[in-house]
């Protein structure tokens, strides 16, 4: 299968290992963007803030996203190679606690995957994160409209 299923407790680990390399505030770390934004500034990482242009009217059914926007929402703008490892958190994903890896080049195929697996395509109106350990770099579509970029210094 190309797509593993990780437990997000083994994301939190190679995350202190390999990308924030100091520690969080504990226990009570959750993976939302507040927490990761908070993690990523004590680490003096970073952090560029875009507008998602029409995300309200989105929220109201008014306009349509579908999976080709959300991917340009996530990698546009950077050059990945194909085999680079993506660590996927969803809402769905977080109930279950874990993330989804699996290589850029199967995102289309990841994405009729997760909603097989979910029952739920990814383009809703909600928060979605994705970690790139190679390019030490997080992405997260709020959930407010806004995408968010966490990259360390220096990469």
């Amino acid at each position: 299968m190309i797509f593993s299923e990780v437990p997000l407790s083994n994301l939190l680990s190679l995350l202190k290992t390999d990308f924030f390399k100091n520690e969080n505030d504990g226990p009570y770390f959750h993976f939302t963007p507040s927490d990761l934004l908070a993690w990523a500034r004590k680490s003096d990482f970073t952090i560029q803030l875009d507008e998602i242009k029409n995300w309200e009217a989105f929220e109201y059914g008014l306009f349509e996203f579908n999976e080709v926007d959300f991917k340009k929402f996530i990698f546009n703008g950077h050059s990945y190679t194909t085999d680079t490892e993506v660590y996927f958190i969803s809402d769905n994903t977080l109930m279950e606690q874990l993330c989804i890896k699996f290589p850029l080049k199967d995102f289309d195929t990841f994405v009729i995957y997760h909603q097989s697996r979910f029952r739920i395509s990814i383009v809703q109106p909600s928060d979605i994160i994705v970690v790139l350990m190679e390019y030490k770099r997080i992405v997260i579509i709020y959930h407010e409209g806004q995408i968010i970029t966490i990259e360390k210094r220096g990469i």
